[in-house]
């Protein structure tokens, strides 16, 4: 085989290690910052007091500032390895999932922490996995290896929401963020490290 077919080889499997990686990426960090929210919903309520409109407002706001940042973690794309921005946005998406659990009764701590997670998951999903499906993919497999990369928020789902209901229950929903905070920040920061290149 030649130098050049080996090259070409070893760049498509290192190209779907990325894509596993990616699915990793959405199915727990992004799954814990995006996807596990409704069922802590009513126990906040019922802990803190809030109001269903008040409290659903941390979705609203977490999406404005996502949007706000977005341009400038494009840009952070162009200077820096994606390793770093994965492990960084990993940990600011853990941070605001853990600020989540010590927010109490103060409403803004909630609109500050879910926008913090949104922020951290722009880096890892929205803006992060097409920039790495756009280095490893041509235009023949890159909405495939892209769809299935984003299909993993649908698998994680399916264990996060079950995880959710036993937390909560068991040992209420502050201490359940915790808990996911820490299983989004290992997963984030282990995937990013060791498998996310550019």
């Amino acid at each position: 085989m030649s130098a050049l077919n080996q090259n070409k080889s070893k760049k498509f499997a290192t190209g779907w290690l990325i894509v596993i990686a990616c699915m990793l990426m959405q199915a727990i960090p992004f799954g814990v910052a995006s996807n596990i929210h409704p069922q802590f919903l009513k126990p906040i309520m019922d802990a803190e007091g809030f109001g269903l409109g008040a409290i659903s407002l941390m979705f609203t706001v977490g999406t404005i500032i996502s949007a706000l940042f977005s341009p400038t973690i494009g840009k952070l794309f162009n200077k820096f390895p994606s390793k770093i921005i994965f492990t960084i946005g990993a940990i600011i998406s853990a941070g605001g999932v853990f600020m989540l659990s010590i927010a109490g009764d103060k409403i803004l701590l909630f609109y500050l922490g879910y926008g913090i997670s949104q922020v951290g998951t722009a880096a890892i999903s929205s803006i992060g996995i097409p920039v790495l499906m756009m280095s490893w993919f041509d235009d023949s497999l890159r909405g495939k290896a892209t769809g299935i990369a984003f299909a993993g928020s649908g698998l994680g789902n399916i264990f996060l929401q079950q995880f959710a209901v036993n937390w909560i229950d068991k040992y209420g929903y502050a201490a359940a963020y915790q808990r996911f905070a820490l299983l989004s920040v290992v997963v984030g920061v282990v995937v990013s490290l060791l498998l996310v290149r550019t």
